[in-house]
């Protein structure tokens, strides 16, 4: 990492790389919309896709293919291949970790554990798979159903996104632009700031009404640069993102020896927990002769050495 080395962020008008979130009631066009994005791979947990063609798609009815998805979304050739990844839905696939992390906690309700050692499990799984999904370059739409806000009378008195907290609070951060989808006077329309419902944008010249196509998004998104562009002198980036290279494996050994050699020889007190983490990451080598297909689990560890501080 070299500080020195590094170049001020421009404003991208494109639709391409960008993070949203569409959410609303069936029949909103959100999948459909979504499959126009650069180059969609759809991760699906229900059949959305039937009417619409030439898309690929990817099929997901349990965690562990989830955790597969997630190893395969790093791979070179598949960043190669697709652009924008379509999760269709967000919180169904949200439903998957949190049934997954009960299991394995051995309880069927989170209030079972204390000090709600459940929801942390939980928090834990999710953003790890969210992590993943974030720092791949890839842009991501998350599609969701929506959730009426009831007051204590239980009247309804605004709009979110159906997905639990605990969930929803990485995808709020991730994500550039919360969308709600509604269907009026015989279309759909999407809202970008709206009172009392979960919206979200990055674009500070947005349209807060349109009627919701992929055409207009791309219009409607251009705009918004375009005005920040005269309102604030920002300069526009037109050309594509930079390739993120990955450390080699070795690099990242080499850092890890390093590291625990330092550990050592100031005689850390933090040397058993360091050992006890590679018997779990790495159990059948030693941490000189692991070979490269410990490439996730070498990071781990030196993920872990470096929050000791």
């Amino acid at each position: 990492m070299d500080l020195t080395n590094l170049e001020p962020t421009k404003v991208n008008p494109s639709l391409a790389g960008k993070n949203f979130l569409f959410y609303g009631e069936p029949g909103t066009r959100k999948t459909s919309v979504a499959c126009k994005f650069p180059t969609p791979l759809v991760v699906q947990t229900e059949n959305g896709t039937k009417f619409i063609n030439g898309v690929y798609t990817v099929l997901i009815t349990n965690w562990n293919e989830a955790v597969q998805l997630r190893r395969e979304l790093e791979k070179e050739e598949v960043r190669a291949k697709f652009e924008t990844i379509v999760f269709d839905r967000i919180d169904t696939l949200y439903g998957l970790c949190y049934d997954y992390v009960l299991k394995q906690l051995d309880i069927t309700d989170p209030s079972q554990l204390g000090y709600g050692a459940a929801w942390t499990a939980i928090k834990k799984e999710w953003n790890k798979f969210i992590n993943v999904i974030e720092n791949q370059n890839y842009g991501n739409i998350f599609i969701c159903h929506d959730k009426d806000i009831l007051n204590k009378k239980m009247e309804v008195i605004g709009t979110k996104i159906q997905l639990e907290n605990t969930g929803a609070i990485a995808i709020r951060g991730l994500t550039d632009f919360i969308i709600n989808l509604k269907k009026e006077e015989g279309s759909v329309y999407a809202y970008t700031n709206l009172d009392n419902v979960e919206t979200k944008s990055r674009a500070p010249y947005l349209a807060s009404r349109f009627e919701f196509t992929f055409e207009n998004l791309e219009k409607e998104l251009s705009l918004a640069v375009q005005k920040q562009q005269t309102m604030e002198g920002i300069i526009l980036e037109v050309k594509e993102n930079k390739k993120i290279e990955q450390r080699s494996f070795e690099d990242i050994r080499d850092s890890v020896v390093t590291k625990i050699k330092e550990l050592m020889t100031t005689k850390s007190p933090h040397l058993q927990e360091v050992g006890d983490v590679i018997k779990r990451q790495i159990p059948d080598y030693k941490i000189t002769e692991a070979p490269p297909m410990y490439y996730e689990q070498m990071l781990v560890i030196e993920t872990y050495i470096l929050s000791l501080g």
